[in-house]
């Protein structure tokens, strides 16, 4: 769902509430301007804060960094890098996650696929990367990694891991 449903219904529904309260304010208050004045100054000003910090909300919600610490607004648009220079993006197809390259010509499915941790993407084709007790992986040679669903960075581009539920 776009992030900014909420937000955009809260803005639309204000403009039709604005002119209805202003009159209902001008009808209770029309003996005293000051008063009246007051009361649609504090009524604007709330449905400014509610609106802005409805927005505010809603658009840090949405924010990912890669692990070059570039901002994506949507999660589906963050890209991972293996040591390569490759670039892939989580793609979902016929109801499986795949890392999908730029260049569409090498998909890994994302139940296979690890990060290092240099926060460089890694496929185990085999199968062979052992559960620690951590929640790592391990491969032969001791090196570690996290699953990459696990993984996401933080706006320096430092790797962190996502909470589990």
């Amino acid at each position: 769902m776009n992030q900014f449903i909420i937000p955009i219904i809260m803005i639309v529904a204000d403009i039709f509430a604005i002119p209805i309260v202003i009159k209902l304010l001008m009808k209770k208050y029309s003996e005293n301007p000051g008063k009246l004045r007051t009361m649609i100054i504090v009524f604007i000003s709330v449905i400014v804060i509610t609106d802005a910090v409805s927005i505010g909300v809603s658009v840090t919600r949405g924010i990912k960094f890669d692990r070059e610490a570039v901002l994506y607004t949507q999660g589906e648009d963050v890209v991972y890098y293996d040591r390569d220079g490759d670039k892939y993006t989580l793609k979902e197809i016929n109801s499986k996650q795949y890392f999908v390259n730029s260049q569409e010509s090498r998909m890994m499915l994302a139940q296979r696929v690890y990060v290092d941790m240099d926060g460089y993407i890694v496929l185990d084709a085999g199968n062979t990367f052992k559960p620690e007790s951590d929640g790592s992986y391990s491969d032969s040679d001791g090196n570690k990694y996290y699953p990459a669903l696990d993984v996401k960075w933080n706006s320096k581009g430092e790797m962190q891991l996502c909470e589990q539920s």
